[in-house]
């Protein structure tokens, strides 16, 4: 063999050797990507193609994350279970379950689009507090009705009180407003009203802020869409006035709404799609819908009577 076929040789040689390498390095790489796939230790596994890499195929690799007997793990997890009591609670979420007044501190705020909409992180240790959105009840029976950068508004009833943002820098004294106080003696649950809503049956009110100042009320059907369709609505119209007055004031605004389910004619002011327009909606359509309902209702008891 001459010069020039020993170089080839030796060049097939390598290029042999590379071919091989690359192709087990592809193979090794798969083969690890279908074990992680498929759950397995890939610790375990890299460790015995090391093993078997090196000659020692047969031989049995013991790798610290070899998955255990049930048996085994068991005396590992008991003594973390049995140091660690299910019935306390962190502090700070006992406040209703307090022998004694505690005070309710305002740790941070999250302000909506106006002072009825957003979050507020409240509780009775700065530390720990809870998060409640606007309208929620806190656990003196108390009612979070408006959030603001600075402090937030606390209604019971027709007392209201405001709980401002808790600095840890400045000294704060103990409130004694008995709104701003939860624990000690529990206070009477709220009443619910009976009497079902009939408004939302046909027309569900949403309101629309502009900042502080009420636009309107955009609306939608209820479960009786058939009457909406009837009073001429369509879903996302904004209801701008009714008989000429602005709904600037929500309690005006649904007494205005409330007006139709006592059968009276009102004319809305609508804004669909960027146009106004003016539409009678006829209260009388919602009446005798009632009357429809109530007569079904009474026809099978009717009809179960024994004849004379």
């Amino acid at each position: 063999m001459n010069h020039f076929q020993r170089e080839v040789a030796g060049i097939a040689r390598r290029r042999s050797l590379v071919v091989r390498g690359v192709s087990l390095t592809g193979a090794v790489v798969l083969a690890f990507a279908a074990l992680w796939g498929a759950g397995l230790p890939p610790t375990q596994w890299l460790a015995r193609a090391q093993a078997w890499l090196s000659g020692g195929e047969n031989q049995s690799v013991e790798t610290p994350s070899r998955e255990l007997p049930a048996s085994a793990a068991i005396p590992a997890v008991a003594p973390l279970a049995a140091t660690t009591p299910v019935n306390v609670l962190p502090s700070g979420t006992d406040s209703s379950l307090s022998v004694r007044p505690q005070s309710l501190f305002l740790v941070a705020t999250s302000p909506g689009r106006n002072k009825r909409e957003g979050t507020a992180q409240i509780g009775i240790n700065p530390d720990n507090p809870q998060t409640y959105v606007a309208g929620a009840l806190l656990a003196n029976g108390a009612q979070l009705t408006e959030i603001h950068s600075d402090y937030v508004v606390i209604v019971r009833g027709d007392v209201s009180a405001r709980l401002p943002l808790y600095s840890r820098t400045t000294a704060t004294a103990p409130s004694n407003i008995d709104l701003l106080l939860v624990g000690g003696e529990q206070q009477p649950p709220i009443p619910v009203a009976a009497t079902r809503d009939v408004l939302t049956d046909y027309i569900r009110p949403s309101p629309i802020y502009d900042g502080e100042s009420l636009l309107g009320y955009q609306v939608y059907a209820g479960r009786k869409t058939g009457v909406f369709a009837q009073l001429g609505l369509q879903a996302g119209d904004v209801v701008t006035a009714i008989n000429d007055v602005a709904l600037s004031d929500p309690q005006q605004a649904i007494e205005l709404f409330n007006d139709l389910t006592r059968g009276s004619a009102l004319t809305a002011t609508v804004k669909r799609n960027n146009v106004i327009r003016r539409l009678a909606l006829d209260g009388a359509l919602i009446l005798a819908d009632q009357d429809v309902e109530r007569n079904a209702t009474a026809q099978p008891q009717l009809s179960g009577m024994p004849s004379r």
